[in-house]
């Protein structure tokens, strides 16, 4: 197992230096896949947040309603 990592560390090591070239249309690729990716994650994720929403939502409404109709019965014993 020493002599596999004493290899891989000496290949990386004796890498000669390299020249990369980077086309004009290489930064626009990189902005439009981003863009891309953040678009689809806005997608993704905005169906399970409307559900969250809404389902408190619907639960803010029925406790209100409930204590609505708690404070209504509560009169009635209270008139009479």
């Amino acid at each position: 197992m020493k002599v596999f990592f004493s290899i891989i560390l000496i290949y990386f090591l004796l890498i000669n230096n390299l020249s990369a070239y980077a086309d004009p249309g290489s930064g626009s690729f990189i902005i439009q896949a981003l863009i891309a990716f953040f678009g689809a994650v806005i997608i993704f994720l905005k169906n399970p947040i409307f559900f969250i929403k809404s389902f408190f939502n619907n639960l803010k409404a029925k406790i209100s309603k409930d204590i609505k109709k708690k404070d209504k019965t509560d009169e009635k014993k209270s008139k009479d």
